[in-house]
């Protein structure tokens, strides 16, 4: 924890020294817009083993005295934050920095630069990306520079697209670009290099999970991360009939442990037959879609029997979490508004039909869930309940249902088995395979009814009656 806060503090001072270093230099005052990109935009980010620090400047124009002097900048960084906590070191390379073999947390300096003519001759995906998520320090808004409209092409051919990305791990070979001072012109040139087997499995992680941001990214759903792209994966409904997902839990489970060449390998050829699959899945896809869930629940004495039971008949673990989940309500509304709140995303939830069997659903993520919250009262919703759990999602070898089991503070222990269906009609057909389901695997034949289910909700009510949302409280839980 010590030496994460020493990372942290070390990544925001060269943040601040950046931004120092492109105003007090006066070869550099015609930069347009100075800014960072990348997941450790804003303060609330997480320290990983390898961080990567993309900071960027846009010139007007950019010349080879420039760029010497913003490669003094990173020299003096490299100089200044090393000690024994933190590895400290830089790239200017546009495209895949390769990461430095060290046993401290490193801090990778991705510094790029671009003039403003450069800037805008950039793939659309990668300015998506840039726009989206950055933190301006100085100068304009990217928008103001460059108007995007992003579409599926986009995503599949662009450069550091989806083909590009099978590309890069059919041939083992990285493309990048690079500003070289060529008879006396400096300029932006594509060059290419064999993938060394000591960052393999940083380009493995790049072509799995670069296709999948970008297309959430075009899709209004808002991701940079790693951990919360795969928690949309496996949690979305629109994503249950894409094959071979497995692999995003594999490449987690792999990345957290001292790997072996062979097995970075057997991943990297399964991420190809992923991504290839991922092509044919693409064109299909909407995730605001309308779609209706049908779920089946049972109160159990013990969770830990049915998750030795789900482990030993080779059900996939997705993950654990603790969450908030608030229940808002309008008078004679024949529908609830839920707001899911987790530590790493939050989710707004339109449910009709209230507690249905099957019901319409429509879902997105959200940022802000206490204003959100704030928002519903002021458009005349109430506060019906809400519930502190700790939940653990699984999911079945063909991945087209979840299993939660929720350990609910105040409340019986359940699981629930949950599956999506495109028309309403499926429901009484869906509902009898999940509880044959439950008898197979989880030796479960009684279920909670609809009267037992509002039962037991009127008898959680009766012990919590507070009136209003600690949202304090709720991030001391989360975060705990």
């Amino acid at each position: 924890m010590v030496n994460e806060e020493i990372v942290r503090r070390t990544i925001e001072s060269i943040k601040k020294d950046f931004l120092d270093f492109i105003k007090r230099n006066k070869l550099l005052d015609d930069y347009l817009s100075v800014f960072i990109v990348g997941s450790l935009i804003g303060n609330d980010y997480k320290i990983e083993k390898i961080n990567d620090l993309d900071l960027r400047v846009i010139f007007s124009k950019v010349t080879y005295e420039k760029a010497e002097l913003l490669h003094l900048f990173l020299k003096e960084c490299e100089e200044k934050y090393n000690s024994e906590y933190v590895d400290v070191y830089s790239s200017t390379v546009i495209g895949i920095a390769k990461p430095k073999k060290t046993d401290r947390i490193s801090v990778l300096i991705h510094l790029i630069y671009f003039d403003l003519e450069e800037f805008q001759k950039l793939p659309v995906i990668h300015t998506n990306t840039y726009i989206k998520f950055n933190q301006l320090l100085e100068g304009k808004e990217l928008r103001e520079l460059k108007s995007i409209n992003i579409s599926l092409e986009n995503v599949i051919n662009d450069f550091e697209g989806l083909n590009h990305c099978i590309e890069m791990l059919k041939t083992n070979k990285l493309k990048y670009f690079m500003w070289e001072l060529l008879n006396s012109k400096f300029i932006v040139k594509l060059k290419e290099r064999f993938i060394e087997e000591d960052e393999l499995i940083h380009c493995v992680k790049y072509a799995l999970f670069k296709p999948i941001i970008n297309l959430l990214n075009i899709r209004r759903v808002e991701t940079n991360d790693v951990e919360k792209t795969i928690d949309i994966i496996f949690r979305n409904k629109k994503f249950y009939a894409l094959p071979h997902k497995e692999v995003l839990i594999e490449f987690k489970e792999l990345s957290n442990k001292d790997a072996s060449l062979k097995q970075i390998k057997e991943l990297k050829d399964k991420v190809v037959v992923f991504l290839e699959l991922f092509k044919n899945f693409i064109n299909q896809f909407d995730i605001i879609d309308v779609m209706y869930e049908v779920e089946v629940a049972a109160k159990v004495p013990k969770l830990d029997v049915i998750k030795k039971n789900l482990l030993n008949s080779k059900h996939i673990f997705i993950k654990k979490e603790k969450q908030v989940t608030i229940f808002l309500i309008k008078d004679n509304g024949d529908f609830v508004i839920r707001l899911r709140i987790s530590p790493g995303s939050s989710t707004l939830s339109f449910k009709g039909g209230i507690f249905d069997e099957a019901r319409e659903e429509i879902e997105s993520e959200i940022k802000d869930y206490e204003a959100v919250y704030n928002m519903f009262l002021r458009l005349g919703f109430k506060l019906d309940t809400f519930f502190f759990r700790t939940r653990e999602y699984f999911t079945n070898k063909d991945q087209n249902i979840t299993i939660t089991l929720d350990d609910t503070i105040g409340s019986p222990d359940i699981v629930e088995i949950e599956k999506v269906i495109e028309k309403k009609n499926q429901k009484e057909k869906v509902e009898k395979e999940l509880k044959k389901y439950f008898s197979k695997f989880l030796q479960i034949e009684a279920f909670i009814t609809k009267d037992e289910f509002y039962e037991m909700l009127n008898e959680y009510k009766k012990k919590n009656k507070k009136k209003t949302v600690d949202f304090d409280e709720i991030r001391a839980f989360i975060n705990y």
